[in-house]
């Protein structure tokens, strides 16, 4: 999976960081939505703390897993450590979600690749539906009869 990742840093701003740089060759900057900052490093901290939970795993393990030591799964946990593009791509990796998931930029979890894929099967799908709607009554009950055949062994 190729990650368009760089410069990302930790920028002290008052009482709170937050994560500026570069991500995809655009400017990453704290962003507001309905007035709430977005993009803050606590939030990104949780979100990794949410997924290695979601896991099951202890924070030993995950640092072993990204080759990686506790400690600095630890501070990227606990917000004392900026999130470097290599950890970044490897959570992502590791977790199968977006690099913008991991960074608070969405909430969608999903990888571009599965969305892509996703879409695919949703094109292919409509352009079935679209023949099935064509079909009179008859033809109709013919397909789906072949269907619950065909796949009456998948279950």
């Amino acid at each position: 999976m190729r990650v368009g990742v760089h410069n990302i840093w930790i920028a002290q701003s008052g009482n709170s960081d937050t994560i500026e740089g570069e991500y995809l060759g655009l400017p990453l900057r704290p962003q507001a939505v309905n007035g709430t900052p977005f993009a803050r490093w606590p939030q990104v901290q949780n979100r990794v703390r949410a997924l290695r939970k979601e896991r099951g795993l202890r924070q030993e393990e995950l640092a072993g897993r990204l080759n990686v030591s506790q400690q600095t799964i630890s501070r990227i946990e606990n917000g004392g450590n900026s999130l470097a593009p290599e950890i970044l791509a490897s959570l992502s990796r590791f977790f199968n979600v977006s690099v913008d998931y991991i960074l608070c930029l969405s909430d969608y979890r999903g990888t571009y690749e599965l969305a892509v894929s996703v879409n695919g099967m949703m094109e292919e799908n409509y352009k079935l539906c679209e023949m099935y709607d064509r079909l009179d009554k008859v033809k109709r009950k013919l397909i789906m009869e072949l269907m619950e055949e065909f796949t009456k062994d998948l279950v």
